[in-house]
């Protein structure tokens, strides 16, 4: 089996007596979360890990806290040595890169499809505060968030 994420890989959530409390749990084929991840035992190491990342994003969204490339290695059971060098193989990039790209899409999106006010789209797309939202969004797409949404609003 090649080496990075396993078959049984802990995701992000899990429901427990406690409600919904985020925790490691395994993942199966037929387990809670398999219509996400599909079945995991005859996807690729790059859909593993497609599937974990936007796992833990869906967190970070929902809970509206900051996406960490350390904190995404803990929630997979890896060191962010190990998580770094299997991202680069996998994607060619490093995983703080990884992640940053998946929220600017996800932001992309948001900033496409609803009002929200910028502040709270960088607190939607799991980035810890408005300005590094800003700077990183300029820097992907070359525009402002509010010039990337009113140049596709005058599109529409």
């Amino acid at each position: 089996m090649p080496s990075g994420l396993m078959p049984e890989r802990r995701v992000t959530e899990c429901n427990s007596s406690r409600g919904n409390v985020p925790g490691p749990v395994k993942l199966s084929a037929r387990g809670p979360h398999a219509s996400v991840a599909g079945p995991v035992f005859r996807r690729s190491p790059r859909a593993r890990l497609d599937a974990a990342a936007e796992l833990y994003l869906r967190r970070c969204y929902r809970l509206r806290t900051a996406a960490r490339a350390t904190e995404f290695a803990e929630t997979l059971g890896l060191t962010q040595a190990h998580l770094s060098r299997m991202i680069a193989r996998l994607a060619g990039t490093s995983a703080r890169e990884y992640l940053r790209a998946r929220q600017l899409r996800y932001a992309a999106r948001v900033l496409r499809t609803t009002p929200l006010p910028i502040a709270d789209v960088a607190l939607a797309s799991a980035f810890g505060t408005t300005s590094t939202f800003n700077r990183c969004f300029v820097a992907a797409f070359g525009k402002t968030p509010a010039a990337y949404r009113a140049a596709f609003r005058d599109r529409s």
